[in-house]
């Protein structure tokens, strides 16, 4: 799998921080993946 970020430094450093963690969908669904964690009370971080 490929995957392309806007800010590669910026991803590098989250993922120091959170290890592989990564949620892959195919599509955008970043703003309902957003209200998913605001819902459940995690704290959402995108790169």
């Amino acid at each position: 799998m490929f995957i392309s970020v806007k800010n590669q430094e910026d991803f590098f450093y989250k993922h120091i921080n959170f290890g592989n963690h990564l949620v892959i969908t195919y599509g955008d669904y970043t703003r309902e993946l957003k209200m998913l964690g605001d819902a459940l009370g995690l704290e959402v971080v995108t790169a």
